[in-house]
């Protein structure tokens, strides 16, 4: 068992930290973490030593015979010791494990970002996807040497067409500066955006500066089945997911994009919250649509979705214009989908805890608590989830973008290393579900498309919704 344990420490100092706090734990010098003469062992602030050495000694007890009771599930074992160090890590494992029943490309617009290229190591190690790194060559070669993660780099334009299959253990680099399609890529940008206040110079110019645009595009040219982006910053949120769904596409009968949040909280499990990302003050029919969307993401972890439209009144307790638009909304989601368990408007506290609910309505379609927390507007919804997560050290996962025909997702800038590795598989997940379905993008349907207004006219609305919702829906519930 020494001899493992020594074993284990050996093999782990030759692997690149991927760990962006061992790095910030002495002041950002990579060095501090790469294999060499002032690297021997491992750092005492490496989350690994603990996932990795305690299965090690583990499975040596049990080959030599010491262990009375060997462990028979070692991956599971190493899966609950890896979640004592990262809190999603425990939640997340049944999505990790879904990404390697069919891999998906996904690709990371920053991937001149650190934090990306560890994430990267990590989703290559663990075989979540099969990721592509946009941005300039050198660089992504310098930052791979810097950080010691020996990324096994592949450029597009070193891939002979007989080695396309082994260059799937590789990590490809999109450079635009030099790739083969390059044309094809600004052209087919162009031929989305002709009528909507983009020339062909602008459409080239987006191609070669905004490797979000640049991402979608591949996305929707199927050379990459999913998409990350926003560790960068370059625009607004809302200006890239704009750009984005109009290259994508939004799902058959859907209007507009949303967003939600996950915050896996200790002792309280996993919480969802939507929408935190787009619609300032959606109407009856936009709730509807988010919940309906949210509910279907929340499968997507292995849960039951448990819906709670959320209002400063419980049933009809404070009337008001907004209160009668959450209760509407409620009436549409269980016409839509009756098999869903959904309740509203309500108050958080009665979403929450069922005694309360059953002494206010006791015959609730909401059977258990609540698990997705639908808000009546924007900034209840960001309000909302981040007093949660600083109040009960929540662990965020998102945000989760609703609602796109590709599997397509803005991340926020301060996300953490780990924070991206959660998204990449929950990116990869989704890829797999929107492929099984069928789905498709629909560019050329006005009413499943994101507005036409000019992408630079920062006083244009952002997403159309008008006929969004078949009419005679909407009639039966108004009546």
């Amino acid at each position: 068992m020494k001899v493992a344990t020594v074993e284990a420490i050996a093999k782990l100092a030759r692997r690149a930290s991927t760990c962006d706090s061992v790095s910030a734990a002495y002041g950002g010098a990579t060095s501090a973490t790469d294999f060499g003469p002032l690297y021997l062992i491992p750092k005492p602030f490496d989350p690994r030593l603990l996932s990795e050495i305690a299965p090690a000694v583990a499975q040596a007890a049990a080959t030599s015979g010491v262990a009375s009771r060997p462990i028979a599930d070692m991956a599971r074992y190493k899966q609950q010791l890896t979640s004592f160090v990262y809190r999603t890590n425990l939640f997340m494992g049944q999505m990790f494990e879904k990404t390697k029943e069919s891999v998906q490309r996904v690709v990371l617009a920053e991937g001149e970002d650190a934090r990306v290229l560890q994430a990267v190591r990590v989703a290559v190690d663990e075989g979540i996807c099969a990721p592509i790194l946009i941005g300039r060559r050198e660089k992504i070669e310098l930052l791979n040497r810097q950080l010691g993660l020996k990324l096994p780099l592949r450029f597009h334009d070193s891939i002979d067409e007989e080695d396309q299959d082994g260059a799937q253990s590789f990590v490809e680099v999109m450079d635009i500066r030099n790739d083969p399609r390059y044309k094809r890529y600004h052209k087919e940008y162009f031929s989305i955006m002709a009528r909507k206040g983009i020339s062909p110079d602008t459409a080239k110019y987006h191609i070669n500066t905004n490797p979000t645009v640049l991402a979608a595009v591949m996305v929707r040219l199927g050379d990459a089945d999913a998409m990350l982006s926003g560790t960068i910053p370059r625009y607004s949120y809302h200006r890239e997911m704009q750009r984005v769904a109009s290259i994508v596409g939004m799902q058959p009968g859907v209007k507009f994009p949303a967003g939600m949040g996950l915050l896996v909280m200790p002792n309280r499990g996993a919480h969802f919250f939507a929408d935190t990302q787009v619609t300032q003050e959606p109407d009856a029919e936009q709730l509807a649509s988010i919940t309906l969307m949210a509910s279907e993401a929340v499968r997507r972890f292995g849960l039951t979705p448990r819906a709670a439209l959320l209002s400063h009144s419980n049933f009809g307790s404070g009337p008001s214009p907004k209160q009668e638009t959450i209760a509407r909304a409620a009436r549409l989601v269980r016409e839509l989908a009756p098999d869903l368990e959904v309740d509203g408007e309500m108050q958080a506290l009665t979403a929450l805890n069922k005694a309360v609910r059953d002494s206010r309505m006791p015959d609730s379609a909401l059977v258990g608590n609540a698990n997705l927390f639908v808000m009546p507007n924007l900034d209840a919804a960001s309000i909302s989830y981040q007093l949660v997560k600083g109040l009960s050290n929540g662990m965020e996962v998102g945000p989760i973008t609703l609602g796109l025909s590709r599997s397509a997702h803005l991340v926020h800038s301060a996300i953490s290393t780990r924070g991206l590795v959660n998204m990449l598989a929950v990116a990869a997940v989704e890829a797999q579900h929107l492929q099984a379905a069928g789905g498709t993008p629909r560019q050329d349907d006005p009413c499943t498309t994101a507005s036409s207004a000019s992408l630079d006219d920062p006083g244009a609305p952002l997403f159309s919704t008008a006929g969004s919702w078949d009419d005679s829906v909407v009639s039966a519930l108004n009546n």
